[in-house]
């Protein structure tokens, strides 16, 4: 079984190459070492990019706003280590793209999505892009950056949507 460590990967100078690329510059990385410190026990926004397997380039998977950083990623990490099956439902993101499937009973599909993230994707990075408290902005800075950077997991709080395509 992978340990805590292998979803906060040593940061590379190609991920750095990548956020600079991609015009983000605000931000904090997220590590081992400082998840488990307690550095991130607060609130605020975060986003997990990851590797999809077979490739070499970066993509955003999710963002999400907490009141409690540590606390959100380390749930994540957990679900992320189970590996569950027996999938039945489509998981659509918010860009209308079917994903994968999910049973119907689980307790939410977008937990579902962190099993289905460490099969498509390695070499996984966390960052902390906001520290702001207020629940309404953190949403207004989710939102944002996930329209600009496009999140393949990110549905904004909403149910499936009805698909874009079924390619």
């Amino acid at each position: 079984m992978r340990n805590d460590y292998y979803f906060l990967t040593v940061i590379k100078s190609d991920f750095i190459d990548y956020l600079k690329k991609n015009g983000i510059i605000e931000y904090e990385i997220i590590t081992y070492k400082n998840l488990k410190s307690g550095e991130y026990d607060c609130p605020g926004v975060w986003a997990l990019f990851g590797i999809k397997k077979g490739s070499k380039e970066w993509c955003c998977l999710q963002v999400g706003q907490t009141k409690k950083i540590s606390k959100e990623i380390k749930k994540d990490i957990r679900i992320m280590k189970s590996g569950r099956s027996e999938l039945m439902q489509p998981y659509v993101n918010q860009w209308g793209e079917k994903l994968f499937e999910h049973p119907t009973h689980f307790v939410t599909a977008g937990l579902w999505a962190y099993t289905d993230i460490p099969k498509k994707y390695s070499q996984f990075k966390w960052l902390k892009i906001s520290g702001e408290k207020d629940i309404n902005i953190q949403k207004d800075i989710e939102r944002s950056f996930a329209e600009k950077y496009k999140p393949i997991y990110w549905r904004n709080g909403r149910s499936t949507k009805e698909l874009v395509s079924d390619d």
